[in-house]
């Protein structure tokens, strides 16, 4: 599904301007990392739970002399970082009025915005270019652990993700994905703690989700993309509909009382705590989660050198050293092939962290 990226933010909420024009940093990186880090003062940005600040960017403008430019940058964030697209964001960035001293770009919003790889880019070959989605909310997802659950009536907004829950520790989700599916919950178990063991940055986003909260996932993204009131009014009708469809009875009033952009700014903040940037009808009404047949892994930053063993004892070393390998499970063409003919398990593509056994 493909659908323009609106976001509107509420009155008081940081955003930043997006283009495409460099006015205050240099186009070198280096560069401009070295006066970026002049200008940045005492903000930090926490970039996919990455901190950078003075400190960061006057250290990504000093890679060893023989070191990729590229490599390092994305080493010492620990993300697949877009370089020139981040240029462009932190020219942006330094250039933001009142600029408040701690902005925050989730994982989610960051691929959506070109910040950093976007699964289009790796296996689709279309991309995604920074400047070219409009206003980029740099605003802190509440963690879900610390919002108490939305009631009967609520409006779209944060506290819908801390109704019908998922376990909330990697642990957890892995034990009740094994529970309900041994084979495959052993094997997503296995890779996970081979990633972690090996120093990637790595979380579990969802294993076994609840249909209700399936349908909320879904339309959160949906709603949040509405370009105007008309679509707006469609789209809530078409949830609607869906929820009478699917059996469902979620007690959501998807019309915020303030109207239009309202509406669409609380949705985009109940999608952004769930952390999700891609979202289908067909998945959110017979998601391969719903039975334990799906889990959501993150793992970033990986090693240079990277050891698998498959469940049946097969091993196989990756090199992953190339400037521009992305050090992302979910964006390593070789890595995942290889990963779903000795696990037996397969990635969607389209959809950043999910893995099943059926391929949704």
């Amino acid at each position: 599904m493909s659908l323009p990226l609106l976001v509107f933010a509420l009155a008081g909420a940081p955003e930043i301007v997006t283009d495409r024009r460099l006015d205050t940093l240099p186009a070198h990186p280096k560069a401009a990392f070295t006066k970026a880090a002049k200008l940045i003062g005492e903000t930090e940005l926490t970039l996919a739970e990455a901190k950078i600040g003075a400190k960061e960017l006057r250290r990504l403008a000093r890679p060893p002399a023989s070191e990729p430019l590229l490599r390092w940058v994305r080493e010492q964030i620990g993300r697949p970082v877009d370089l020139e697209d981040f240029i462009y964001f932190l020219d942006d960035l330094l250039a933001m009025p009142d600029r408040p001293r701690t902005l925050s770009v989730p994982a989610s919003r960051a691929r959506a915005y070109g910040i950093l790889l976007h699964p289009q880019e790796v296996f689709a070959g279309k991309a995604r270019r920074y400047g070219t989605y409009g206003k980029l909310p740099v605003d802190d997802p509440p963690s879900q652990l610390d919002l108490a659950p939305a009631r009967d009536g609520e409006v779209p907004g944060p506290r819908w993700t801390a109704r019908y829950q998922q376990p909330m520790t990697d642990e957890g989700k892995l034990e009740e994905l094994t529970r309900l599916q041994p084979r495959f919950g052993r094997a997503m178990t296995t890779l996970f703690e081979q990633l972690k063991a090996q120093g990637a940055f790595t979380w579990i986003e969802a294993a076994v989700r609840p249909r209700e909260r399936g349908f909320l996932l879904y339309g959160s993204w949906f709603v949040s993309r509405a370009p105007d009131p008309a679509a707006l009014a469609a789209r809530i009708k078409t949830l609607n509909t869906y929820e009478k469809d699917w059996g469902l009875d979620v007690p959501i009033t998807w019309q915020h009382p303030d109207g239009f952009r309202a509406t669409v700014e609380a949705a985009r903040a109940m999608a952004d705590t769930y952390g999700v940037d891609y979202a289908t009808p067909r998945g959110a009404r017979r998601s391969s989660h719903y039975g334990g047949r799906a889990v959501d892994i993150v793992a970033v930053d990986l090693p240079r050198t990277l050891k698998l063993v498959a469940p049946d004892g097969t091993r196989r070393v990756f090199d992953l050293s190339r400037p521009e390998a992305s050090r992302d499970l979910s964006l390593s063409p070789k890595l995942i092939d290889w990963i779903e003919g000795a696990f037996g398990i397969k990635k969607l593509r389209k959809d950043y962290p999910h893995w099943s056994r059926s391929g949704r």
